[in-house]
């Protein structure tokens, strides 16, 4: 086929990852969000409230300016859309989708042939690959945009904008600081224009990653880079030999494409994973979360589905197995529209996370939110903390509605509404709701049914704690 046509049938493959990433989230079961991703969701939904003042207090790591960014990249749809979860994946599938289109453009050098070859091997990257593809974390998978994003511009000639994109990735996560030698190598005023990048570190509150730099011995970086784990996890349920074929041939492959950006970078990455043990020592035997187990290794893997598609081209044809495979379990996958993605991120259950650390929430409760839920969650947030508002005045009823709840709670403080007792009045609804959060800060479900009752008993206040707090 001539070029033009090998350029269009790589913009058709393209077109249908992105067709293809809908439908993960739509049908493949990627909708659900890690209880470390929420953190991000739910700050951008106190973000699109106008809450900025304790921003960096949502990361859920200090040095996570990844977490930061998406934060602040969702709040705007979030007004828009809603703060449900489908609107919140789109962030780290926007991501990921730039990061496809870099990885495009860094492969082009060696034909159209590499490009279609990398755009099937993302078509069919296993399903672990693609769970990571869509976690928002800010630190792992979605960091790859910047990272091929300036390996792109420095294969292009913008050796300053380059510098830019790997200085603001490595705010973004400090894993993508692997991809500095190979960009360095080839064009030292990449410098420059990382150090513009990185002066993101300057503002208040951030800082290099925080791990203690231990030397991995040999024999435990290699299980944990192609052990049994590491090769049959990113293919979850199917069989080891098979896993450990496809890798092998990714990494023949990359050997024969001999690329010195991918090898740089596949050094660099390597070396730092020696020096940094004690930050993945305690996943080498985990099989509990596959996809998360796997969250160090994701820059190695794309790095070498990045050289197997700058092979020779006589060598391709070994890509059509893994090729053809990948795409039937893909395909596979789509078994049902998914549940989650009409939640508000609010409305998943997990454990409480804490993304209010901090008094300042005490001056947030005298105003109106955007959403509800940012209201009540100032509440829980603060109660959790012991910084409680003033509390409202209410009659001997409702007072004895906040002391029943405080009696429960010493008892465990399970099912508040199912072991209530006869109401005294409408007030002890409004007592009881108050009791809850300020004694215990209360589950999504018992929350809402306790406001509920207490909405429902006194008009005026609509259901919203916040308001009768402040009164």
């Amino acid at each position: 086929m001539d070029s033009r046509t090998l350029r269009r049938v790589a913009i058709g493959l393209f077109g249908l990852e992105v067709v293809f990433t809908v439908l993960d989230l739509l049908f493949g079961g990627l909708d659900s969000v890690h209880s470390e991703e929420r953190f991000n969701a739910r700050a951008a939904v106190q973000v699109a409230c106008g809450h900025l003042d304790a921003l960096l207090e949502w990361r859920d790591k200090p040095w996570c300016g990844g977490c930061v960014a998406e934060a602040l990249a969702a709040a705007p749809l979030f007004r828009l859309f809603g703060p449900t979860v489908l609107v919140w994946k789109v962030v780290p599938a926007t991501l990921h989708l730039i990061a496809v289109g870099a990885g495009a453009a860094i492969v082009w050098k060696r034909g159209w042939s590499a490009v279609i070859a990398w755009l099937l091997l993302v078509l069919a990257a296993p399903p672990a690959w693609r769970v990571l593809a869509l976690r928002g974390w800010g630190t792992h998978a979605d960091s790859l945009a910047l990272m091929l994003g300036a390996a792109a511009l420095v294969m292009r000639g913008r050796p300053l904008l380059a510098g830019v994109a790997a200085g603001v990735g490595a705010w973004f996560c400090s894993g993508t600081l692997v991809i500095l030698p190979a960009l360095i190598w080839r064009d030292r005023r990449v410098i420059l224009g990382l150090c513009l990048g990185a002066s993101l570190f300057f503002l208040p509150g951030f800082r290099l990653i925080d791990t203690t730099l231990e030397l991995a011995p040999i024999g435990a970086l290699g299980s944990w880079l192609a052990g049994p784990f590491a090769t049959s996890a990113w293919w979850t349920d199917h069989p080891e030999p098979w896993a450990a074929a496809w890798l092998a041939v990714l990494v023949l492959l990359t050997v024969l494409a001999r690329n010195r950006l991918v090898t740089v970078t596949l050094l660099a990455f390597l070396a730092a994973s020696m020096v940094t043990h004690s930050l993945w020592v305690e996943n080498v035997d985990s099989w509990a979360n596959p996809a998360f187990e796997l969250r160090y290794r994701t820059i190695g893997l794309t790095l070498l589905m990045l050289g197997a598609a700058m092979a020779p081209r006589r060598t391709l044809p070994l890509l059509l197995p893994v090729i053809a495979t990948g795409l039937w379990v893909r395909l596979e996958s789509w078994d049902g529209l998914t549940s989650r993605l009409g939640l508000r991120v609010y409305e998943l259950d997990d454990s409480p996370d804490h993304t209010v650390p901090h008094p300042v929430a005490l001056t947030w409760f005298d105003h109106q939110d955007a959403f509800e839920e940012c209201a009540t969650h100032h509440e829980i947030e603060a109660a959790s903390r012991g910084f409680m508002p003033p509390l409202p005045k209410l009659d001997d009823c409702g007072l004895a509605g906040r002391e029943w709840v405080g009696v429960i709670t010493n008892e465990g403080g399970q099912d508040p509404i199912d072991r209530a007792p006869e109401p005294c009045g409408p007030s002890y609804w409004v007592g009881a709701a108050d009791g809850w959060a300020h004694w215990v800060g209360c589950s999504e479900h018992d929350r809402a049914e306790l406001e509920a009752r207490a909405g429902q008993a006194v008009p005026e206040l609509d259901g919203s704690c916040a308001r009768w707090r402040t009164q």
